[in-house]
């Protein structure tokens, strides 16, 4: 969980208020200190003390402060004082769950709980369900006697006091409008390659939760009945939002079982799931001329279907699904920190690279590592070929900073904690699966997502190098017993780290 704070030297309220209207992040409505301004969305809050500093919590810590630093002049980075822990309080007399803190029902060996997380700073908290019960309709408005009769009961929330908020949240600011696309983009798809999910629920117990719908939970539990009480099917995806959580059993969806797979899917046929479900794992990338489909290689089975006929899987774009919008390809798009090129010029050179990496016969760690430092020296040099092998010890403390981490979901934590083990080890192994290696290349250049919206290529290039060195050591390591996929490390690893938010190689200035 990321904790940073930099100096603000002469940036006065007016451009802190201008600087968080263009985040789209509303003044919340906190006990703040004498001149502090308290901004933020459910994943995140940046505390300002105009003139003298800011401090950005949140599972994206180093994202916001990217994005903070285009508006703003930041100052150096500063060490975060340690935090006291906070003395335990009442409950609000009209309590609600805060915005930052996700509920999530979860059933181990038949015990149910519920447990609460704090997404800005990853401590948790497990409560009973009687106490779920009463606190589920804890909406901001009600006090303890209405809320006994709407619970049906009474439990006291003392306990549970830090996770709460008094009275109605803010009005939120309304998110941006995306730009209109001027017309429909030719979708192209990853060629060769067809999905072949095994069905072993892989996906389905390695995030902490997928989002439905009200229609589509509904729709989900008439299909198949849950021998849960109702309170525990749902929870709220995010507090104040419409969006519902399913329930955890054994550490999978609750609409997983080992023998059938989905069991909404085998109810229903893959249209009944939720929308996130029957794209995953597609990516879908506008670059300005087309839409380009590829796969998330966050997954063993997107990793094992390269290794199949086509006709033998499914499209990646199930069959009568309309495409969900695409993420747009900036435009220009960020080389290094000193360079920029339009993006018909990156589009160019992922496709130059696409095809190249099909035959590249040397280390694709060091070769990547190479192509950054010539986009630094030079740009988009369309000779691949002359990019040198740098081979690029792992960040020291990476280790560390991976045993910190915090997830959601248990098995991304086991991931990360698998990962740490790996890191702390010595040496540069040689690969055991290069091919699995060039097609992790290969679908992210087909799909135009070497690197993240808004960061620089070179160092997104730098993070996949890390990233394959970093598996390469845990292929190496055994791995814990909930960890997804041990015969996948890269696919393991790319997933929990895009669940936990973190990034490999980013610097560890200011963590807290």
């Amino acid at each position: 969980m990321g904790r940073l704070r930099y100096g603000l030297e002469g940036v006065d309220e007016a451009a802190i208020t201008r600087a968080m209207d263009a985040l789209g992040a509303p003044l919340l409505n906190l006990a703040a200190g004498p001149r502090e301004l308290t901004f933020g969305l459910a994943e995140w809050q940046a505390t300002f003390r105009p003139g003298d500093h800011v401090e950005v919590r949140g599972h994206d810590a180093e994202g916001v402060v990217e994005r903070l630093a285009s508006h703003l002049s930041l100052g150096p980075p500063l060490a975060c004082p340690p935090e006291a822990p906070a003395p335990e309080a009442p409950a609000p007399r009209r309590p609600r769950l805060a915005e930052t803190v996700r509920a999530r029902a979860h059933v181990i060996d038949g015990e149910p709980s519920v447990r609460l997380r704090d997404v800005r700073d990853g401590r948790e908290a497990v409560i009973d369900p009687a106490v779920w019960d009463v606190l589920r309709h804890a909406d901001g408005t009600r006090d303890r006697d209405a809320l006994t009769l709407a619970a049906g009961r009474w439990r006291s929330l003392d306990g549970v006091a830090r996770w709460l908020a008094d009275g109605l949240p803010a009005p939120r600011s309304a998110p941006p409008v995306a730009p209109a696309v001027a017309a429909a983009r030719p979708i192209e798809a990853l060629p060769g390659y067809a999905l072949r999910c095994d069905g072993s629920g892989g996906c389905c117990g390695a995030y902490g939760a997928v989002p439905f719908t009200a229609e589509e939970a509904a729709r989900a539990e008439g299909l198949v009945p849950l021998g849960l009480p109702r309170p525990l099917r749902f929870t709220p995806y995010d507090a104040g939002g419409d969006r519902l959580a399913p329930a955890q059993v054994d550490r999978s969806c609750v609409f997983f079982a080992p023998e059938v797979g989905c069991r909404i899917h085998a109810a229903g046929g893959a249209r009944a799931k939720p929308a996130p479900c029957q794209l995953y794992p597609a990516t879908l990338v506008d670059d300005g001329v087309a839409v380009r489909l590829s796969v998330a290689p966050e997954c063993a089975c997107a990793f094992e279907s390269a290794d199949h006929d086509p006709a033998d899987g499914v499209p990646l774009l199930p069959p009568g699904m309309a495409a969900p919008p695409a993420r747009p390809l900036p435009e220009p798009v960020p080389l290094s920190p000193d360079r920029a090129a339009p993006r018909a010029e990156l589009a160019a050179w992922c496709d130059a690279l696409f095809a190249h990496l099909e035959d590249e016969p040397r280390d694709l760690a060091a070769f990547a590592n190479g192509l950054a430092a010539r986009i630094d020296a030079r740009g988009l040099d369309p000779d691949l070929s002359r990019a040198p092998l740098v081979e690029a010890p792992l960040p020291p403390e990476l280790a560390a900073r991976l045993a910190r981490a915090g997830a959601e979901s248990d098995a991304a934590r086991a991931v990360l904690a698998w990962a740490a083990t790996a890191a702390a080890a010595s040496g540069w192994p040689e690969p055991a699966h290069p091919e699995r290696e060039r097609f992790y290349l290969r679908a992210l250049a087909w799909g135009r997502r070497l690197a993240p919206a808004g960061r620089p290529l070179s160092a997104a290039l730098r993070e996949r190098a890390a990233r394959i060195r970093l598996a390469r050591s845990m292929g190496a390591t055994p791995a814990p017993a909930l960890a997804r996929a041990p015969a996948h490390p890269l696919a393991a690893l790319e997933g929990a780290l895009r669940h936990a938010s973190l990034r490999l190689t980013d610097p560890p200035q200011g963590e807290g």
